[in-house]
């Protein structure tokens, strides 16, 4: 339970804004016209950029204590105890879950950890990915160092470079590779 009391300090942009009735959160500044910074839950923190978002705007301020953005663009830390270090269209969205940065990254796995590139996903609880783009981890404790690329075969669509589907699997690097055992 979280307490019934504790300040909040905005900084920054006009328009950046703290939910009522949370407690204990901070902005420290950014912001800008059109794209302020927000907490929307106790005990979160966006350090600055713009257009960042910690916890959930679902009206519950409990949900997701603790969510820290760094700085960025358009970053969200949803979940409680997550991390979005910076980067532009990144989102923490288990618990415990960390994203470094890079650009429309996410990790919906708990324990999941992700440090940069684009467009890759750690879904599996404590998966990981090291960077590289378009990469993928749905697999439970599954890891992928990095490499990859996008590979466009028409119409839009696009094919997952390295995927990983098997418990505890990995790919060290490379492109269009898959481990689902």
């Amino acid at each position: 339970a979280s307490p019934a009391t504790g300040p909040n300090l905005v900084g920054g942009y006009v328009d950046n804004t703290i939910t009522t009735g949370v407690v204990g959160s901070v902005i420290a500044g950014g912001g800008e016209s059109g794209a302020p910074n927000r907490v929307t839950d106790h005990f979160g923190v966006v350090v600055g950029g713009a257009w960042n978002t910690a916890g959930i705007n679902n009206g519950d301020v409990s949900d997701s204590e603790y969510a820290f953005v760094g700085g960025g663009s358009g970053n969200t830390a949803a979940s409680p105890f997550t991390a979005v270090i910076g980067g532009s269209a990144n989102s923490a969205e288990a618990r415990y879950a960390v994203v470094g940065g890079g650009w429309m990254n996410y990790v919906a796995g708990s324990f999941g950890a992700l440090l940069g590139g684009q467009n890759n996903g750690a879904e599996g609880a404590y998966s990981t990915i090291g960077g590289g783009g378009w990469n993928l981890a749905t697999g439970a404790g599954a890891t992928i160092a990095g490499g990859g690329g996008s590979l466009d075969l028409g119409g839009g669509t696009q094919v997952i470079s390295n995927t990983v589907t098997g418990l505890l699997g990995s790919i060290g690097g490379g492109g269009y590779n898959l481990v689902s055992g």
